[in-house]
């Protein structure tokens, strides 16, 4: 299985980010759950389109970050009801444009460390990183490991980062043939499968770029 990231075509949605929150209540819920894992959380998101911005079926926004989930367009939901998601849920928002409102949802992904036990940290590759430049590559035998020299790293300099070269997926997670992911700690991106990305092709969406990445799954 072959995955790629799923990020904005920064040519067509106008403006980054595309929508603002509409009060505080929802800056307050919009906190609230990504403080909750996926827990329900009741409420509603309400959002206005920047001027400048586009409507697109993934929207940018400065508190929803694209590497634990994406603010979707109602359609673009039900596209992916089709396919086999990892743990998440939807939460429910309505986004004020111009003329019109738009039913959108925050698909959220579970964000615990758990995650990290999909990947096979000792045929993967790791390096430190600090101000975009490369110090070397480090030696990361499991997640464990990933966290204690994330810790270690950063009690002598907290500017430096451990940023991946290759990622490579267990078997026995691949065989469980997720369509969509999340690796909120390793890629800056959620991440799609060769079967959403063939049928996106066949769909027109906006505003959607499926790219090429660094996971290995061979």
């Amino acid at each position: 299985m072959k995955y790629y990231n799923l990020s904005l075509d920064q040519d067509y949605i106008g403006k980054y980010s595309q929508v603002d929150t509409h009060g505080l209540d929802t800056e307050a819920y919009i906190q609230e759950i990504n403080r909750a894992g996926l827990r329900d959380i009741n409420g509603l998101m309400e959002f206005d389109l920047e001027q400048g911005a586009n409507f697109t079926d993934i929207l940018s926004h400065g508190g929803i970050f694209f590497s634990t989930g994406l603010l979707i367009s109602e359609s673009f939901k039900d596209f992916l009801s089709q396919f086999n998601l990892f743990d998440h849920k939807f939460y429910s928002g309505k986004l004020n444009l111009n003329d019109s409102v738009e039913n959108i949802y925050w698909l959220k992904f579970d964000t615990s460390d758990d995650n990290l036990e999909m990947i096979d940290f000792k045929r993967s590759t790791f390096y430190k990183e600090k101000f975009m430049d490369d110090l070397g590559e480090i030696t990361i035998d499991n997640a464990l490991d990933f966290n204690r020299k994330i810790k270690e790293i950063n009690e002598i300099d907290d500017m430096i980062v451990i940023c991946p070269k290759k990622i490579v997926l267990k078997e026995l997670f691949l065989e469980k043939g997720y369509d969509m992911i999340a690796l909120p700690r390793i890629i800056t991106d959620v991440l799609v499968s060769q079967t959403i990305k063939n049928a996106m092709e066949k769909e027109s969406f906006k505003g959607i770029l499926c790219e090429e990445n660094i996971i290995v799954t061979e």
